[in-house]
């Protein structure tokens, strides 16, 4: 039996730290285990901000897949993937990682069942996989 992939989803009092409106972080996507994000919610965020940390399995039916690299040490084509439940926690993803602005994304995949039904590329160009 395959393990379940999840993730967790950070929930704190107050703004985000990067000066958004989001009181939310999702540091890594779906793994085998919890640890980075715990490691996350124990190290980066102050223990009077903290609410919750919630895990999250990934549905591996219908599930949303991100492509993200460092801008200032790697290429577009070095990507790597990261995958959630959602395009918002997609968003919250890019949020988290990107306070000095060197995290950046190539494009967004909406995958269900096995097929890419959805395309979102980094210029917010969406076009349909049928």
């Amino acid at each position: 039996m395959i393990k379940p992939l999840v993730y967790g989803v950070i929930y704190k009092k107050g703004f985000y730290r990067f000066n958004t409106n989001t009181n939310t972080e999702i540091p890594d996507g779906a793994g085998p285990d919890i640890e980075a994000a715990q490691g996350w919610y124990d190290d980066v965020i102050e223990p009077d901000d903290r609410i919750a940390i919630v895990t999250h399995t990934l549905n591996p039916n219908d599930y949303w897949r991100g492509w993200f690299y460092f801008n200032d040490m790697s290429d577009e084509d070095e990507a790597d993937p990261v995958e959630v439940n959602s395009q918002d926690h997609l968003d919250i993803h890019w949020e988290t990682n990107n306070g000095s602005g060197h995290y950046d994304c190539t494009k967004y995949e909406h995958i269900v069942n096995g097929n890419i039904i959805q395309t979102i590329n980094h210029n917010e160009q969406e076009s349909e996989c049928n």
